[in-house]
């Protein structure tokens, strides 16, 4: 994107985006991906839909991915896990360069 005139809109832009982003980690009724998020953003996924669901376990609020509160399995493996990934590949922290954009919805 570094590449784009200063003046596009990103509503004018064809991002590929991943449609619940986590979900290769819930059940299978509600997976709509097979590989993780940091596979995706490699394969060219700039767009990340991530639903997540706050839940309280071991006294504090956990932020869990799932595709409704009901398909949250992985209640040892939260959210944070997967931004890390994510954050470290865009802020330049890997092979991909530090020219790289992604756009995240919680």
């Amino acid at each position: 994107m570094e590449d784009l005139p200063d003046n596009v809109y990103l509503t004018d832009l064809s991002i590929p985006g991943s449609h619940d982003a986590l979900s290769y980690r819930c059940m299978p009724y509600a997976m709509t991906q097979t590989e993780s998020i940091e596979k995706q953003f490699a394969w060219g996924i700039r767009y990340f839909d991530l639903r997540v669901y706050r839940a309280w376990m071991a006294f504090k609020y956990r932020v869990y991915p799932c595709h409704d509160k009901h398909s949250c399995v992985n209640l040892c493996w939260t959210v944070v896990n997967e931004l890390e990934k994510l954050l470290s590949a865009v802020s330049g922290h890997s092979f991909y360069g530090s020219t790289e954009t992604a756009i995240i919805r919680l």
